[in-house]
């Protein structure tokens, strides 16, 4: 069977293409001239993957019917040129190339191992920066931010007073500050009903005339045996802020330790009270007159005793010797049989004459009016009495200590116009802390890519390390012959 011409083609996956031409003289079997285009490396994988933009030179046919693709290849491969261009310009910086790995040794299994347990380790941590405390915390975690503060260390500030969203206008008190000590001997402590179910009371504090320390009394409640003992500490105050807040956001927990005046602690007779209650400072603001009232909730007060705290030394002295003085008086040069009445002393403060001793009134209840005893004086170490007058019942007291009290409350205009203020501060402050809180979380994330990017680097300079061979660098020690 004779054909004129016939042409087959076969077209392989590595473009290998041959040609047969068959004439009515015989079987000649000839090559057809083929070009190629060369194709990269590169080219090759992004064929085999799918790539859009890899597009194969189409072959054409010449004149003669020889297929010739070298007319296609300069289109096809500037086509490629110019994609390579873009590629390799997109790329800041090549990737490094790692030695492969065929057969793992144990030394880079356990390296593996680590890596994946340091790469788990580093996401945890970085989700648990993510997460509230509470969220995500260890048992080590909970117990140390459960552990109790210490609130001497935090500022005291008034949080402002629950009000309802339909409220316009809530009053606000203003204060101000007054002598403690006026008129002088006044000062007493205020029990309300409260104090039986808190089981304590504090009263006003007494600040020092330079305003750098307050003290104020504590007065102990004890149900069961119905006693009350009392306690007198001492506060620093900060000098930074005005005079009035400085009282305001005295921080008790700043206290001294240990009170600097107390009563006894005996709670076996029942419905008997002690209290202390601070009278004064001297001018120089270094010691405090102090009076202890005991006494029976039934009968009334049984006896005041006088008490003076050194701040220099630290000491308390009881001024027990005024009293025997005031008895010996009226018994041996008056005649009176005084320790058969009830009687009581009043302390008032330091003389304004002499600022080492202290001035007390005394007075007997032996009738509807309290009959004067006369005023005396006594120095503050309990040593010397005096007799200072016996008409005269308002001596001259030395008026040191301030307390703060209310004078009123502010205009309800201008309280209206610091709430609004304050909501548009507040709304200010909100946007403030989430954005703030964006790019919080944003650098966070920075950095948990950059350390997981370290630790890659980390693990493959080790595992490259591991991979040397180390015949080779003993040959390069070894001395030529």
């Amino acid at each position: 069977m004779f054909i004129s011409s016939a042409i087959a083609l076969l077209i392989q996956a590595d473009l290998n293409l041959l040609a047969y031409d068959d004439n009515t003289t015989g079987l000649i079997a000839s090559k057809i001239e083929l070009t190629i285009p060369e194709i990269s490396k590169k080219d090759l994988k992004n064929f085999q993957k799918g790539e859009k933009y890899f597009n194969p030179p189409e072959p054409r046919a010449s004149k003669s019917g020889i297929i010739n693709l070298s007319a296609s290849k300069n289109s096809a491969s500037t086509k490629n040129l110019n994609i390579k261009k873009t590629k390799l310009s997109s790329k800041k910086t090549k990737p490094k190339f790692h030695k492969p790995v065929f057969r793992k040794s144990p030394e880079i299994k356990e390296l593996e191992y680590v890596y994946k347990v340091q790469k788990r380790e580093l996401k945890e941590r970085y989700e648990k920066n993510l997460m509230p405390k509470s969220g995500y915390m260890t048992k080590a975690e909970y117990e140390a931010e459960s552990k109790v503060k210490d609130k001497s260390r935090e500022d005291m500030d008034f949080k402002p007073p629950i009000q309802d969203k339909d409220m316009k206008y809530l009053p606000q008190p203003t204060y101000k500050l007054v002598r403690y000590n006026n008129p002088p001997g006044s000062p007493e402590i205020r029990l309300t009903r409260k104090y039986k179910f808190e089981r304590s009371e504090k009263d006003y504090g007494l600040v020092s005339n330079d305003l750098k320390m307050m003290v104020y009394p504590v007065v102990y409640y004890y149900a069961d045996r119905n006693v009350t003992s009392g306690e007198i500490y001492v506060v620093p105050l900060d000098t930074t802020l005005p005079d009035t807040q400085r009282i305001l956001k005295a921080n008790i927990a700043r206290r001294s330790q240990k009170p600097i005046l107390e009563t006894e602690k005996d709670t076996e007779v029942r419905n008997t009270f002690r209290t202390m209650t601070p009278i004064d400072f001297d001018v120089d603001c270094t010691k405090l007159i102090a009076k202890e009232k005991i006494g029976n909730t039934f009968d009334g007060i049984w006896q005041t005793n006088v008490w003076v705290y050194d701040f220099k030394t630290k000491k308390a002295v009881n001024l027990t010797e005024i009293r025997q003085a005031i008895l010996h008086f009226w018994e041996k040069e008056k005649g009176f049989e005084l320790s058969e009445y009830r009687w009581d002393i009043y302390p008032l403060g330091f003389d304004k004459r002499n600022k080492d001793r202290v001035i007390i009134n005394a007075y007997a209840f032996t009738g509807k009016k309290p009959q004067f005893l006369g005023a005396w004086s006594i120095d503050y170490n309990g040593a010397v009495s005096k007799l200072e007058s016996l008409s005269n019942q308002s001596m001259d007291v030395s008026v040191i200590g301030f307390k703060l009290i209310q004078s009123g409350i502010k205009d309800p205009e201008v309280v209206k116009a610091e709430t609004k203020h304050l909501k548009d501060v507040s709304k200010i402050e909100k946007k403030q802390k989430k954005k703030a809180a964006k790019l919080e979380k944003k650098k966070k994330k920075e950095i948990y890519k950059k350390q997981l990017k370290e630790l890659k680097e980390e693990f493959y300079q080790k595992r490259d390390k591991l991979l040397e061979d180390p015949k080779k660098k003993k040959r390069k020690g070894v001395p030529t012959s």
